[in-house]
């Protein structure tokens, strides 16, 4: 079971993660390409889609604990980014 602990301690359960957790980052440009291959019949089913969009996206985590969000930039290489009050 794919997991990780949170600076703050907590730990996240990727293989669980409520989906008010969990994203999928896509680069805008990605998205445009994915929209125009489905206008032209290219993508033609949803496994197809998600085969696209997954292969293009970085995973987000957010913990539920402290908000910290974890951006997966690579395999197993997350960016950690925390919420700053101003």
């Amino acid at each position: 079971m794919a997991k990780f602990r949170c600076i703050c301690g907590h730990v996240i359960n990727l293989s669980s993660v409520d989906g008010k957790y969990h994203w999928a980052m896509v680069p805008n440009d990605t998205v445009e390409d994915i929209g125009v291959e489905l206008e032209e019949g290219g993508i033609r089913t949803a496994e197809d889609f998600y085969e696209k969009f997954d292969k293009a996206a970085n995973r987000v985590y957010k913990c539920s604990e402290c908000t910290r969000m974890y951006v997966e930039t690579a395999p197993e290489v997350w960016d950690t980014f925390e919420r700053v009050s101003r």
